[in-house]
């Protein structure tokens, strides 16, 4: 049979592939993308339903609207409406296989540890480097001071993370970001956020570089867990009672003194949360000084440590202390904000010869040593010492306590009584 015979034949079977072809549905769900979460990762992984783009209640009355680790319909973050349908935040739960786990997060801590769910973006296809997801926090109406936001986060090479505020619904025009490079997978990460004064803002996490520069490259993913966020915020009855003042002040009659103090304490009231630290037990019992992201100390009222390099006795009650070897952070704040110059003031013992105490306080301008004891300190013998440093007014990222220079496991440092202080008379702020 000649081909010019043949040919209306291969036509019409041609035609009929096609219109098979073009009839089969595409694969069910939503999130067909995410779909092969287990077969990239193995064991149980995998992905429920992208998180919605809009969320019940339209501002965030307390700053525990926004801590989340299950991710359920109480977690008020979203995905943003400008993130396409390919292109979103997603559930996910499940135990993965950990050797894929590893050899694409580089991390043998897996998500998921609180409830077993997280927030997952993944690509199978190369995106363009600047394309981003973003993951938004409802608004909030304003906040007084700096808050903290701190969560767990993984990401496969190159795939980049940042935090930003912005005006609400303000797409990419951000007010400030913080940029994170990849690390060890699963790590807590702790960000200060503050934004104008009395103004609404959203927290947003941009999630951006997924490149992926062949077929043979593993895939790109990101996951975020166990969100938290602390700060002094603002609600409806605090905007709507908020006045500035449009008359002269009064003067303060001398009877009437004690209102600056009072509202000194109001202006520190967020400081004093941050900072002040005692280390007795609160009456329904909780560990102490919680209100500090970071404590490496154990807690006594006893002797520590032998005679010679250890805490003979304590200063007032229970107090905190490391040993070494090395040099260890005791004590870690979150952000918090210094309205005026005001004095930092703390107890400390480092009998050792050697050891040595360091104060530091981080900003967007750099770190600042407070305060740091003596190389040759002839008062060693007597023990516990109170200093009272200045701390100058301005937003601070974080304030730590660092023990330095500990000889062996036998070389002690304790602190104790941390509180702010008037930089004239020495009354309390907290």
């Amino acid at each position: 049979m000649s081909f010019s015979k043949l040919l209306p034949f291969l036509l019409h079977a041609m035609g009929f592939l096609i219109c098979c072809v073009e009839s089969i549905p595409p694969p069910k769900g939503p999130i067909s993308p995410y779909n092969s979460l287990e077969s990239l990762f193995g064991g149980t992984f995998k992905s429920h339903f992208f998180i919605p783009t809009h969320r019940l209640g339209d501002v965030v009355n307390k700053t525990s609207d926004l801590n989340c680790a299950n991710f359920n319909s109480s977690c008020l973050w979203r995905n943003d409406h400008t993130n396409d349908d390919d292109f979103k935040w997603a559930v996910g739960s499940g135990q993965p296989d950990i050797r894929k786990f590893r050899v694409l997060m580089r991390s043998t801590v897996l998500p998921g540890g609180n409830d077993g769910k997280f927030a997952i973006l993944r690509t199978t296809q190369p995106q363009p480097a600047n394309r981003q997801a973003m993951l938004v926090s409802n608004v909030i109406l304003c906040q007084t001071s700096p808050g903290t936001l701190s969560f767990r986060f993984w990401s496969s090479p190159r795939v980049l993370l940042k935090i930003c505020t912005r005006s609400p619904n303000a797409g990419t025009y951000f007010h400030k970001c913080f940029d994170f490079e990849r690390r060890e997978g699963g790590s807590l990460i702790s960000v200060p956020v503050q934004y104008s004064y009395m103004r609404p803002f959203e927290i947003v996490f941009v999630a951006s570089n997924f490149i992926i520069r062949s077929r043979r490259r593993l895939a790109g993913v990101i996951i975020i867990d166990d969100i938290t966020y602390y700060a002094p915020i603002c609600n409806r009855k605090t905007i709507r009672t908020f006045k500035r003042p449009t008359s002269k002040p009064r003067t303060i009659q001398p009877e009437k003194l004690f209102i600056k103090t009072s509202f000194d304490q109001e202006r520190f009231e967020h400081a004093c949360e941050q900072l002040q630290c005692s280390f007795n037990e609160d009456e329904s019992g909780s560990q102490p000084c919680t209100n500090y992201l970071l404590r490496n100390v154990k807690v006594t009222s006893g002797k520590s440590g032998n005679r010679h390099t250890g805490i003979s006795a304590a200063y007032s009650g229970p107090y905190g202390y490391v040993n070494g070897p090395g040099n260890v952070i005791m004590l870690q704040s979150h952000a918090f904000q210094i309205p005026k110059k005001a004095r930092l003031r703390f107890c400390y013992n480092a009998p050792d010869y050697e050891s040595r105490l360091a104060v530091e306080t981080f900003s967007d301008e750099g770190k600042q040593v407070v305060f740091e004891s003596p190389v040759l300190n002839i008062e060693k013998l007597e023990k516990w010492k109170c200093v009272t440093p200045i701390l100058n007014p301005g937003n601070y990222n974080t304030l730590e306590f660092k023990a330095k220079k500990l000889r062996n496991e036998y070389s002690y440092l304790a602190i104790d009584e941390i509180a702010l202080v008037d930089v004239n008379n020495g009354t309390t702020f907290c």
